[in-house]
């Protein structure tokens, strides 16, 4: 009788032993998945902290390039969303109305430049920005509206950017006209803050990563298998 009941303790005994070598082996995946899991994040995040080191660091030395055109008022920097931007007064470089740059104008946007040309790694866009008070075109005057007189402005600065050494790929022009105000309109103290150019500071894309997938893609419209347009 003891010899039929040893038969199924056996195979009881061999079954957990598989169940629990199979538990084992599941939890040991798991915690190796885990271990992986952990070590990538732990890398991610070094990554990360190395990125904005650099970031910082780099956000920097762009600040201290400008610090003594700074510091003579020439102009005023500030950061917006991570980038250095050079902010000139508008009544400083232009007469009202005009988008033609005075002699102190291009003497102050040609020393900015100096400092431009030396940054190998940027990428420059001059912004015009205008106050609230609308143009009343007349005929001669080549301006329709505060966009026209922003756009016009942005573009003086940046033929004169180029002249002191700018590379012409590296800079572009924008007009933003009354949309973007720094301060209230309803003064004179706060429309005068409102008329004005500014630099922004931007890294140079070819260094990010997947530009060139994103340089080699073919548009959007194209189907695949289709050439891209020329």
């Amino acid at each position: 009788m003891r010899l039929f009941l040893l038969a199924p303790l056996l195979v009881v005994s061999c079954v957990s032993s598989s169940t629990y070598e199979n538990d084992m082996k599941a939890k040991n995946a798991e915690i190796s998945r885990l271990s992986e899991e952990k070590a990538a994040l732990a890398k991610k995040v070094q990554e990360t902290e190395t990125k904005a080191r650099a970031r910082s660091a780099d956000i920097e030395v762009s600040r201290t390039q400008f610090k003594a055109l700074a510091d003579a008022g020439n102009l005023k920097l500030k950061l917006v969303d991570g980038r250095v931007v050079v902010v000139l007064s508008a009544d400083v470089l232009f007469s009202t109305g005009s988008a033609e740059l005075s002699d102190k104008g291009k003497a102050a946007v040609s020393d900015v430049a100096k400092v431009c040309a030396t940054m190998k790694d940027k990428r420059f866009q001059v912004e015009g920005h205008t106050d609230n008070v609308q143009i009343n075109p007349v005929p001669g005057f080549p301006y329709g509206d505060n966009w026209e007189l922003g756009s016009a402005r942005a573009v003086s600065v940046v033929n004169v950017m180029i002249a002191a050494g700018v590379n012409p790929d590296r800079v572009s022009a924008a007009s933003f006209a009354d949309t973007r105000p720094i301060a209230s309109n309803d003064q004179p103290e706060g429309r005068a803050q409102n008329r004005r150019i500014e630099i922004i500071l931007t890294p140079d894309l070819s260094q990010v990563p997947g530009f060139e997938y994103l340089k080699e893609a073919p548009p959007a419209d194209t189907k695949p298998g289709e050439p891209k347009p020329q």
